[in-house]
C-alpha cells in the first residue's frame, strides 16, 4: 500500500501574523495622523493671518479715504461683520483738530457670537491721517 503523505501549503500567512501587523501599522500611522492634523491646523491659522492682515489693510484704506473726504466724521465701529466669518473694530482716536489716530483690529469670529473678542483678534493696524486744510 502506497501511502500518500499529505503535503501542507505553507506560504501563506496566518490569523495572528496578520493581526499583529495591522496593530503595527496602526501604531505606526497614528503619530504620521497626528502630525498631518497638526500641519493642517497651521495652514489653516496662517491662511487666517493672512486673510485678516488682507481685509485690515483694505479697511485702514477705505477709512483713510473717507476722512480725507470727510474729516468731521467719526468712523469709528465695532465688530462690523466682514467676509468669510471675519469681524472688524475700527477705533478712531482725535489726537488734535487736525489729527486722528485710527487702529483698525480683524479677527476671525471662531465662537460665532457676532462680536470679535480679545482673544480672536487676528490682525491689528494702526495709521495717523491729517486733515487736508
Amino acid at each position: 500500500m502506497d501511502q500518500k503523505r499529505k503535503h501542507h501549503d505553507t506560504s501563506g500567512f496566518t490569523l495572528t501574523e496578520v493581526l499583529v501587523s495591522i496593530v503595527l501599522m496602526a501604531l505606526a500611522l497614528a503619530p504620521v495622523m497626528h502630525a498631518l492634523a497638526r500641519i493642517q491646523a497651521t495652514g489653516t491659522k496662517a491662511q487666517r493671518v493672512t486673510q485678516a492682515l488682507f481685509l485690515a489693510e483694505s479697511t485702514i484704506e477705505d477709512v483713510r479715504a473717507e476722512l480725507l473726504e470727510s474729516f468731521d466724521t467719526d468712523f469709528s465701529v465695532s465688530s462690523a461683520a466682514l467676509s468669510d466669518g471675519f469681524l472688524c473694530t475700527v477705533l478712531q482716536t482725535d489726537e488734535s483738530s487736525l489729527l486722528k489716530i485710527i487702529e483698525v483690529e480683524v479677527g476671525y469670529d471662531d465662537d460665532g457670537d457676532g462680536v470679535l473678542d480679545s482673544g480672536e483678534i487676528v490682525a491689528v493696524l494702526n495709521t495717523k491721517v491729517a486733515d487736508k486744510e
